[in-house]
């Protein structure tokens, strides 16, 4: 699905996102909701976090618990097991992946490292919060407090 979004935060208004945006609260669409490639926090479209295509979610998916398919992003279980994930699936948890995956711990590389276009959360092999390329992450970026460039997202 196109991205049917309007709006970029900042500076069009809050919490709003459009395309490959990330966001934390409500989108153009309604309360916590979001399309295409968009990552969010809470409720989409679906129902009670519920989302397709490659959206980002914490909480549950169509498929149950902390499950999820395709390139979803989830906070918990994947059908797989416990932290387990395959393609460019996301999980939460000690143990470690790569390629485009996304991850909150530790990567293969060490401690909160990560490359390519993974996501993370906490130091990337550039150094505390680093990131570039298509990363993902949440805190400063090279280029200074809650900086990025290219397609990188922050929180």
């Amino acid at each position: 699905m196109a991205p049917t979004c309007l709006w970029v935060s900042p500076p069009l208004g809050p919490n709003c996102t459009n395309g490959t945006d990330v966001f934390m609260g409500r989108s153009p669409l309604g309360p916590n909701c979001t399309n295409g490639t968009d990552v969010f926090m809470g409720q989409s479209p679906l129902g009670p976090n519920c989302t397709n295509g490659s959206d980002v979610f914490m909480g549950q998916s169509p498929l149950g618990p902390n499950c999820t398919n395709g390139t979803d992003v989830f906070m918990g279980q994947s059908p797989l097991g416990p932290n387990c994930t395959n393609g460019t699936d996301v999980f939460m948890g000690p143990n470690c992946t790569n390629g485009s995956d996304v991850f909150m711990g530790q990567s293969p590389l060490g401690p909160n490292c990560t490359n390519g276009s993974d996501v993370f959360m906490g130091q990337s092999p550039l150094g505390p919060n680093c990131t570039n390329g298509t990363d993902v992450f949440m805190g400063q970026s090279p280029l200074g407090p809650n900086c990025t460039n290219g397609t990188d997202v922050f929180m």
